[in-house]
């Protein structure tokens, strides 16, 4: 009975999950070399840490532009629903943002499925669930959208533990129903 309370439970966190930051679909190098702003030219005074003024305002622009582009699974799983297009469909990234679309109805399932101890049906989808989520990493890595690892944040690594630990205890309860029946 533990094991399926477990069970729900992680259900259910996969959910509070989906609130943290997942992923930043800007490199760092693309955010320095984006921030530009307008200057105005006047009088130049000598200033001896004038570098420095120059290099804190360039890193608070580029902390601003991280916090813009850095988007947590429902901001990511909806991306693909705002601007729908025919055009879309041949399109790439489209089809990875659509695919975080489909984790999210997946995760959805899970969790009913979870109350009605659906066990086979809970193993199953969340094997999907992993499988749809590397391919749409690996995809958006190939295109170019993720450029280092350092854009994958914490919602995503808790995700796929998340997902893991679902895999096992949906297992294991599997293994011990089919004890029982024996």
């Amino acid at each position: 009975m533990k094991t399926i309370f477990t069970l729900r439970a992680l259900a259910v966190f996969s959910f509070v999950i989906f609130f943290l930051p997942f992923m930043r679909t800007c490199s760092d190098e693309e955010i320095r070399f984006s921030v530009k702003e307008q200057i105005e030219v006047t009088k130049s005074t000598p200033y001896e840490n004038n570098d420095f003024l120059k290099d804190e305002k360039a890193r608070k622009l580029t902390e601003d532009k991280k916090e813009n582009y850095t988007f947590n699974f429902y901001s990511l799983s909806l991306v693909s629903l705002d601007d729908f297009r025919l055009d879309n469909f041949f399109d790439r990234t489209f089809w990875s943002f659509c695919a975080f679309t489909v984790i999210l109805i997946l995760s959805i399932l899970i969790l009913i499925f979870s109350f009605r101890e659906k066990l086979k049906i809970i193993y199953v989808l969340s094997i999907i669930n992993l499988i749809i989520l590397f391919s749409s990493t690996l995809n958006l890595y190939l295109i170019k959208s993720i450029e280092n690892i350092n854009q994958i944040k914490i919602g995503y690594y808790l995700f796929v533990l998340n997902s893991i630990l679902i895999v096992y205890f949906s297992n294991k309860l599997i293994k011990q129903r089919r004890l029982q029946k024996e």
